[in-house]
């Protein structure tokens, strides 16, 4: 406690008040109150200094202790390389099979940041035919191949991308453990001929993985300040337009219609930020994410702590539905083109699901997927015709 003009300011929050992880002498952050106490002097207010200067240098000594457990974390992960045997695939896959990963998440690193947690796990085999296995399956995109972490399979070592990395370490933070596909882990990815023999087999199926996973994860990566600032804008449109879905009576749509057109307009700036934030992240671009958002049962697209729903996200970016084209700029137009490939090729394969006829449509999902193929990328390029074998 400190008494400062009469008054018992208590000073149990903030960093005294931080959790202790299961690690001895290892503070774990979480968020506090910040608070600031002020002095009477002759000039008026003015903040108390020495408080502000002890404050900041526990900050400073707290980050440099987080950082040198960090590193010393890293230094037992390299050294833990160094000894374990490389992994290997212990068997061949037959045509109806496919791996799937059990990751799970140390006792004792439970209190850790996510970006800490050791990736570990175990890997068998299972097969398309049996329907009581959950699992989810992740999308992303690899990422440089010169920039890998390490992940330890059933006693061996596995180098993956940090972007793997990454949305594997996303998943664990709802969930202990879970079960999951990722194609770089659970395809074997030689260059021998029972590697090209089984990625073969698991492109022929590869529709059924994805259609029969719980949830497809799309993972953008980790978010900074403008993919903070694209989401709230997405939510708030996304809000506004289930307003306006929901309206009954046509006094009630023309009510809501001019809500959301005024919601739209305002998040304009942000949304024009949008279609280079967009074009700039390589998942949109890739051809494979055709094939995994359109059969999916759920795609949740995930970028740092925001979570949206894949169909939520196209169905707001479809905004031009409901907006004269005369009030949008040529920017926001040319984003909504952008987003209508991965919207509508999945409007139509839900209707072949539902036996409707799509020819007449005006998402043809043949006209969708040739045009897309002129636009998409892939990292070898057999993969821009393999990723639309599912589709056809």
């Amino acid at each position: 406690m400190y008494t400062h003009l009469g008054l018992r300011l208590c000073f149990r929050v903030g960093l005294y008040g931080m959790k202790v992880g299961p690690l001895p002498r290892v503070l774990r952050s979480v968020k506090w109150p910040y608070r600031t106490s002020w002095i009477h002097c002759s000039s008026g207010w003015r903040k108390d200094e020495e408080l502000e200067n002890w404050r900041t240098n526990l900050v400073s000594w707290y980050t440099e202790g987080l950082a040198q457990q960090a590193a010393k974390e890293r230094a037992a992960r390299e050294e833990m390389d160094n000894t374990l045997p490389k992994f290997r695939y212990r068997e061949s896959l037959l045509p109806r099979q496919f791996r799937l990963l059990e990751l799970y998440r140390r006792v004792e690193e439970i209190a850790h940041p996510h970006e800490d947690y050791t990736l570990e796990g175990t890997l068998y085999v299972a097969s398309m035919d049996d329907k009581t296995i959950n699992y989810k399956a992740i999308s992303y995109v690899w990422g440089d191949s010169a920039e890998t972490e390490s992940i330890y399979i059933d006693g061996s070592v596995k180098k993956i991308t940090k972007n793997c990395a990454s949305a594997l370490r996303r998943l664990l933070l709802t969930a202990p453990a879970v079960r999951v596909w990722v194609d770089s882990i659970c395809i074997n990815q030689g260059n021998d001929v029972v590697a090209l023999t089984e990625r073969g087999q698991q492109v022929a199926v590869m529709d059924e993985i994805y259609g029969s996973a719980l949830e497809v994860s799309i993972s953008l990566g980790e978010g900074n300040a403008a993919t903070r600032a694209m989401f709230r804008s997405l939510r708030n449109i996304c809000t506004a337009l289930v307003n306006l879905e929901q309206a009954s009576t046509s006094e009630d749509i023309s009510l809501k219609l001019g809500e959301y057109v005024n919601v739209v307009q305002e998040e304009t700036p942000e949304l024009e930020l949008l279609d280079f934030t967009l074009r700039d992240m390589p998942w949109f671009s890739r051809a494979w994410v055709l094939q995994e958002v359109a059969v999916a049962k759920i795609a949740t697209i995930q970028c740092g702590e925001d979570v949206m729903n894949f169909h939520d996200l196209a169905a707001v970016l479809n905004f031009t539905a409901y907006i004269p084209r005369s009030q949008l700029s040529v920017r926001m137009l040319g984003l909504a083109q952008f987003m209508q490939y991965h919207w509508g090729i999945s409007i139509a394969i839900q209707a072949i699901a539902a036996g409707e006829d799509v020819d007449q449509r005006q998402f043809s999902l043949q006209n969708i997927v040739l045009s897309a193929l002129g636009r998409l990328n892939a990292t070898r390029p057999e993969d821009r015709i393999f990723s639309l074998y599912g589709l056809l």
